[in-house]
């Protein structure tokens, strides 16, 4: 059961970073931080990958895989931090907790994995806390209301699109690992992410590229490595728990993030509207996380 320690600790981390992100967005343009904290890491990785060369069992399919992913995660990246700026945090981040449901499909489809009937249970009571935390909906307009909201809002559609897409890079996570190995993903996935957004800035924004990476920056450096160094923490746990069980399990022990951001937005960004029902909502999805491990 070292697993379930491993998914806890992710989960902790996890929550530190939401909030340090949230702060970071509130000051940066979200594409140019996303940009700078990946750049911060391929900086810091770099002599690791020097000198752990031999281990990193690069072959071609995880070459492909990982060339694939960045693609997806450079579009998530981007969705998850406008999704932390125009959102509040105790409504954006739970709809993450809904990234199991569609883990479950795509492990079954890419890498043979399926959970028992309590696993399905789990799933859906985390659905069920995710609609309690936008319940007050209902009574506007109707049953399916707390759905239609998440859609309505910006923030919330923004990190509904991301908990989507997150179900499915978690198997390709684990795709990548089992034909290469969990040091490669660590370490060299960065420079993937930093090719693709240069080509991206190069073309979006021309001359204005150096200068808006230069403003993005003077907010201090030393905010984007402390978000780089957090991150890692939750990529170690995280790979090393994908590696001894399910998939779904890992990932849906991650999102127990989300009762610790109604906190953190309780505390820090004041959002104590509907507190008690976000927390109710919150808690449900946490028993749902706790069914899928038994």
């Amino acid at each position: 059961m070292i697993w379930l320690l491993f998914g806890i600790l992710c989960a902790i981390i996890y929550t530190a970073e939401h909030i340090f992100s949230k702060r970071l967005v509130d000051q940066v343009d979200p594409y140019y931080a996303a940009y700078l904290i990946n750049l911060v890491a391929a900086v810091l990785t770099f002599p690791f990958v020097i000198i752990f060369w031999d281990i990193l069992n690069i072959t071609p399919r995880a070459l492909v895989a990982m060339a694939l992913l960045s693609v997806i995660i450079v579009f998530t990246q981007f969705l998850y931090l406008k999704s932390m700026k125009t959102g509040s945090l105790s409504k954006t981040i739970p709809l993450l907790c809904l990234t199991p449901m569609f883990t479950v499909f795509s492990a079954f489809f890419l890498i043979g994995e399926m959970p028992g009937p309590l696993g399905f249970l789990g799933i859906m009571v985390i659905v069920a806390g995710t609609y309690l935390l936008n319940i007050k909906q209902r009574s506007r307009k109707g049953f399916f209301a707390p759905f239609c909201s998440i859609i309505e809002e910006k923030g919330s559609r923004y990190m509904l699109i991301v908990a989507v897409i997150y179900g499915f890079t978690s198997s390709m996570n684990k795709y990548v690992i089992i034909n290469s190995s969990i040091w490669f993903q660590l370490m060299c996935g960065f420079y993937f992410l930093i090719l693709l957004q240069t080509i991206f800035f190069l073309i979006k924004d021309k001359g204005r590229f150096p200068a808006n990476v230069k403003n993005a920056a003077s907010v201090g450096l030393h905010k984007f490595v402390f978000i780089v160094f957090i991150q890692y923490g939750v990529l170690t746990f995280q790979f090393i728990g994908l590696s001894l069980t399910y998939t779904a399990y890992i990932i849906a022990l991650k999102r127990t993030t989300a009762i610790f951001s109604v906190l953190a937005g309780y505390f820090f960004w004041d959002e104590k509207k509907d507190f008690r029902t976000n927390f109710i909502g919150a808690a449900m999805l946490v028993i749902g996380v706790a069914l899928l491990v038994l």
